[in-house]
This record gives C-alpha cells, sequence and structure tokens, in this order.
C-alpha cells in the first residue's frame, strides 16, 4: 500500500498543483493528495489517473506511461475462459533493457495463482501453498520484447469465479542486475456447470476488455468490440504466437464504453494470431484467427 500511494504521489507531482482529477475507481483503490490536487487510483496493476489541467490539455498517470530509462517489464494479461475448457494465458515481455545483447537469454518466472480454479496441463512444476499454485516457468528469450510462454491451463469450478494471477518473481540467468518490473492479470472463469443436477450460472465480472471480434475467422476486415472503463491512451495491435507485433491497428486516446474498431487484415497471412488491447492500467489480449 505504501508504495502504490508514493506511486501515485509521483504522478501528481509530475501532472501539477492547478489540475483537476478523474480516475477509475475500483476496490481496493488508494487516494493520495499534495493539497490542491487531488488522485484517486486502483489497486490493479498500476496506479492510474486522468488529469485536466488549467490551460485544458490532459495528462495521463499509469504504469504504461511513468517515465522509464532501462526498465525490463514483464506482465500477465487479463484473461477468461468457460469451466471445462482449457486457456492458455500468456506471461508476456513488454519492454527490456540489454536483455538479449548478449545472445538468447534464459529465463525463470514463478506464478502465483488459486489452483481450485486454474488446473496447470503442462509440465512446469507446481508448489503448493493452501489453494494457490507457484508456478515455476522456465523457457528462453530470444528478442527484446514478446511472450515469455504460452502457458495452458484447465478452468475448473473452484472456491471463486476469479484469480488473480500474480508475477512473483522474476530471473533472467546469468543477469542478476537485471531490475523487472511485474504486474499481474485477472483470470475471469465463464460458463454453465451443472452440480448435483441444478445449473450453476458463472457470471462474467469484469468489465473491460475485448468483448468480440467478427467475422472468425477473418479474412479482409474484422471488427473488434472493446468494453472500456477509463479514459486515457488506449493501444490495439496484433501478435503472433511468439508476441512479436505484426500490425498496429488503433492508437488513441478513448473514453469509457461500448467501442468498436474495424480493422484491415487483408495483407496478414492465414493463421491463428493474438489481438492485445492495452489501457493505461491493463493488458487484455484474445485470439484472432486469420484464413485466406
Amino acid at each position: 500500500m505504501k508504495r502504490l500511494l508514493c506511486l501515485a504521489v509521483l504522478a501528481l507531482s509530475a501532472i501539477g498543483a492547478s489540475a483537476q482529477v478523474r480516475s477509475v475507481v475500483g476496490s481496493g483503490s488508494v487516494h493520495a493528495t499534495d493539497g490542491t490536487l487531488h488522485h484517486q487510483g486502483t489497486m490493479g496493476q498500476g496506479v492510474i489517473g486522468h488529469a485536466r489541467l488549467a490551460d485544458g490539455s490532459h495528462r495521463y498517470a499509469g504504469f504504461w506511461y511513468r517515465p522509464r530509462t532501462g526498465v525490463t517489464i514483464v506482465a500477465v494479461p487479463n484473461t477468461e475462459g468457460e469451466v471445462g475448457t482449457q486457456v492458455n494465458i500468456p506471461v508476456m515481455l513488454i519492454s527490456s533493457n540489454n536483455l538479449v545483447v548478449d545472445g538468447p537469454r534464459d529465463f525463470i518466472v514463478k506464478l502465483r495463482y488459486n489452483a481450485t480454479v486454474l488446473v496447470h496441463q503442462g509440465s512446469f512444476p507446481c508448489e503448493r501453498d493452501g489453494d494457490d499454485c507457484i508456478l515455476t516457468v522456465t523457457g528462453t528469450m530470444r528478442d527484446s520484447a514478446g511472450t515469455l510462454a504460452d502457458v495452458p491451463f484447465l478452468v475448473t469450478l473452484g472456491n471463486a469465479d476469479t484469480t488473480v494471477m500474480s508475477v512473483d518473481t522474476v530471473e533472467w540467468v546469468g543477469a542478476s542486475t537485471i531490475s523487472t518490473e511485474k504486474y499481474p492479470g485477472v483470470f475471469q472463469a465463464t460458463g454453465v456447470c451443472i452440480i448435483d443436477g441444478v445449473p450453476r450460472l458463472i457470471k462474467k465480472s469484469r468489465a473491460a476488455g475485448i468483448a468480440s471480434i467478427a467475422p472468425m475467422p477473418a479474412s479482409t476486415t474484422a471488427t473488434i468490440a472493446l468494453d472500456i472503463v477509463e479514459r486515457g491512451m488506449t493501444r490495439l495491435y496484433l501478435v503472433d504466437n511468439a508476441g512479436k507485433e505484426i500490425v498496429m491497428f488503433d492508437t488513441r486516446d478513448r473514453a469509457p464504453g461500448r467501442q468498436e474498431v474495424s480493422v484491415d487484415v487483408s495483407t496478414i497471412s492465414s493463421g491463428t494470431y493474438r489481438v492485445v488491447l492495452m489501457t493505461p492500467s491493463e493488458l487484455f489480449t484474445s485470439s484472432m484467427v486469420i484464413r485466406k
């Protein structure tokens, strides 16, 4: 809590003392003020806020917008899946500094999540801590940004319908001096299950994200529906299976609400890709199939 409050105060200092702030307010939020400027932020993937300055211009504070030099960022996007199905949750390297300057770099990432909601379907070892699983994900990264690993899970009817996917630790083998910022995601279970003959509905409680992609598969154009809950700069882009950016669909300042983006995929080869939505404070992904 103290660290988040400090981040909020730093964001306020950069904005200035004469601004008015509107921001996302969520459960477990933090409040910061410098006496004349007030900021309310969430405790999710970062402190975020939208400020209107006295001259009418706008400033944004959030973990995507904080000034950085030489920072390595690892994040898990918000995802969802129906009970009884398998989902792949990516661990993403958003940016890095001198990580692969000497060649490919081995990594060890430890993820923590509620194992009653998600059951790992791969070979990575899981250490149980009560209901939590601490999953050790290993591999080799060959680029400065992209997908570190796609981790397969079976969605089960657990003791909750959501679980935070925390990035507990990140180790870059042979590069102990590299500092890494870690940001968690939230997994939402959806669907209907039958328990002793009685249907139980798992409702989607997360309001933001990629609502739909149509048609699927896409050939020349597609429409991506977005649910936006916070005002701020938003990026929508396509990556391949390795997490490499293929095309930037859209980047702009968006207001909250349901919005549709028409995208051109006529020059993109057939295959399965991942659409990435990056809002000021959260990361979302959804699969997209292109077929010619």
